[in-house]
């Protein structure tokens, strides 16, 4: 069974994520297992509230076989079943706090549009909140199953907290479709909603002054995560400031011409994923 939900999570891992997906294949096979894992489970569970209209019950149901398996482990008879035990048993085995799991849900929760609450970022501590849960976590679950120890915890929370938000940044077009406003903090005056954004890039001040002001928050973030490297070993630092240094290259890019969010989805090839973990095989030496 565990051979062939790993095979599912991969599909899941590469289908929805190049830049982590192929930072990731540079750690030892163990660890590669235990992040395909992690990352197998979260996106079935975002998938499900990623769709349009969102997949609420089956979420829902997501949400609930987890915590019984908590209780009492089933016998896993679908393939996101079997992506659940298998996590809920990486849970137990690098005794990965319950309440990080429940702190992801939360985030989760907070993406499904609700008929009586409308989804509000209007301010950073509002979206803090959110990021906690759908990214910090992930990286505080980095840390037990690469056993670091504690000083490392602030630092990669800072880590999953820069990747989200230029994460948000390049997937503005899409969350608007969703009606997610995460970047709203970031408008100085809000005259437009971020959406209107679209209709003239190239010709709204407010927008490039929104990215800019987004992406000085992002590069504060990553150089607080860039502290905490020296507590990673080399074999597993290299495929985190691989992937760091893609996201970075993908700020640059955004930064350069902040229009191209509306134009296309920013990744990098695979070709730049191999040659900047060559280059931070070597940058990893200094930390």
């Amino acid at each position: 069974m565990k051979k062939n939900s790993l095979s599912d999570q991969n599909a899941i891992f590469k289908r929805s994520s190049t830049t982590y997906y192929y930072s990731s294949l540079f750690f030892p096979k163990d660890i590669l297992e235990k992040v395909t894992t992690i990352y197998g489970f979260v996106r079935i569970a975002d998938d499900f509230v990623d769709q349009v209209p969102p997949q609420v019950n089956e979420f829902k149901k997501i949400v609930k076989q987890t915590w019984q398996c908590f209780d009492k482990p089933f016998v896993p008879q679908t393939k996101n079943e079997k992506i659940i035990v298998d996590f809920v048993d990486l849970v137990k085995k690098n005794d990965i706090p319950k309440i990080w799991v429940h702190a992801f849900f939360e985030s989760m929760k907070n993406d499904i549009p609700n008929k009586n609450k409308s989804i509000s970022y209007q301010n950073y501590q509002d979206l803090e909140k959110y990021i906690y849960g759908s990214a910090e976590v992930i990286g505080l679950m980095m840390c037990k199953i690469l056993d670091l120890p504690k000083e490392a915890y602030p630092s990669a929370k800072q880590q999953g907290a820069a990747m989200q938000l230029i994460n948000f940044i390049r997937d503005l077009n899409e969350d608007c479709q969703f009606g997610r406003p995460y970047l709203a903090s970031f408008q100085k005056n809000r005259e437009h909603n971020l959406c209107d954004f679209k209709k003239q890039p190239t010709k709204n001040l407010e927008f490039y002054t929104f990215i800019k002001s987004a992406l000085k928050k992002y590069y504060l973030i990553q150089k607080q995560a860039d502290a905490g490297y020296h507590f990673i070993p080399y074999r597993y630092r290299v495929p985190i400031v691989t992937a760091a240094k893609l996201y970075e290259w993908t700020a640059k890019k955004i930064e350069n011409k902040p229009e191209i969010i509306f134009e296309k989805k920013v990744k990098p090839s695979k070709i730049l994923v191999i040659a900047t973990f060559v280059k931070c095989s070597i940058l990893c030496l200094k930390y």
